[in-house]
């Protein structure tokens, strides 16, 4: 279901303050049926998040919280530059690539990394990017059939580029 823009900023800035509301839904939105169905019975997730410790429902709380004021940035705007595409990709899934190894470490699945913070929040990103990068790549094909508009991650200048140097539409994928 395409919902406008305008529809979903609200939401997106205001879901980490349901995410354990148990009682919450948002129907009508979701790109898919499987999209749809997890909002329509939206409770089940925030009993799961209620199971949790309090410690690990702040770290996915406060990602939750900047992915969707980051993802809202992007709602109505193309991706011109390398530097928005690497900023996008770090709210849909660099904080997830953080999230993952600071619940690691709280739940001790995982060793704290004898690495300084700012090193390890910096592979973890990197990580991430990487994920949402090879998602984008992985699904280019269906993103340019989308009805009505297509929808299209990457950057406008490296599309360009790759026309101005004879790709014919065909991006070098070394760019992104």
């Amino acid at each position: 279901m395409k919902v406008p823009s305008k529809e979903k900023e609200k939401p997106l800035c205001e879901f980490y303050t349901h995410i354990g509301d148990e009682d919450w839904v948002l129907p009508g939105f979701g790109a898919n049926p499987n999209e749809v169905k997890l909002l329509k019975e939206y409770g089940n997730l925030a009993k799961c998040y209620n199971s949790l410790h309090p410690t690990h429902q702040g770290v996915i709380r406060d990602a939750i919280k900047e992915m969707g004021f980051g993802m809202n940035q992007f709602l109505d705007e193309d991706i011109v530059s390398l530097a928005q595409y690497n900023k996008y990709c770090y709210y849909v899934a660099g904080l997830v690539g953080i999230n993952a190894i600071e619940l690691s470490i709280l739940s001790k699945v995982c060793a704290p990394f004898s690495i300084p913070d700012e090193t390890k929040r910096s592979l973890c990103i990197s990580a991430g990017l990487l994920l949402q990068k090879v998602n984008i790549i992985r699904d280019i094909r269906e993103d340019l059939l989308q009805i009505p508009q297509p929808r299209i991650f990457w950057p406008k200048e490296v599309r360009i580029r790759g026309l101005e140097q004879g790709y014919k539409g065909y991006i070098s994928l070394s760019e992104i």
